[in-house]
């Protein structure tokens, strides 16, 4: 079947095509997060998550995400000003981390998270957690507490396929 790229759902797996960047969904959760829409790879993935997260209904007040290796990605932010509380985790600081350090892409503070363009600050400190966390251990008290999780740009860093499942 061959769907108009304007109406194409981004709830399914499927590579960004330049046709969405002029989609009125993909203008308006750029402009929420306070980018202006362009052709780059990770803004695709966080707002294609975004909308992929609206479109199955899992944001908005009473629901929950863990996000994994979030860095200081946007999507923490955008999550919770749709009403969703969120627990965000990056890899502890230490031997670990220090190449996502120097990069800085790491994040290892709740502040790093905050965006205010995409939440107040009120919201933001009410609805977003952060906690270091290595995703190939993760703790037994935070299976089975959200309605979703994700990661963007993480998983291809951890060394195997087997590490990521």
């Amino acid at each position: 079947m061959n769907t108009p790229a304007a109406v194409r759902s981004t709830t399914s797996s499927r590579l960004c095509l330049e046709s969405d960047l002029s989609t009125p969904w993909y203008r308006e959760l750029a402009r929420r997060s306070g980018e202006r829409p362009k052709a780059n790879r990770k803004q695709w993935e966080h707002l294609a998550t975004a909308q992929a997260l609206l479109d199955l209904g899992c944001l908005g007040p009473g629901k929950r995400g863990l996000g994994f290796g979030v860095g200081k990605e946007p999507l923490p932010a955008i999550f919770a000003g749709n009403g969703a509380e969120i627990v965000a985790t990056d890899l502890p600081s230490g031997a670990g981390a220090t190449g996502w350090s120097a990069s800085g892409q790491h994040c290892d503070t709740l502040d790093a998270l905050q965006q205010r363009e995409a939440c107040s600050a009120e919201e933001f400190q009410r609805l977003v957690s952060y906690r270091p966390l290595d995703m190939t251990r993760i703790p037994t008290e935070l299976h089975n507490q959200f309605d979703f999780t994700w990661s963007s740009c993480a998983l291809e860093h951890l060394g195997s396929l087997e590490a990521g499942l």
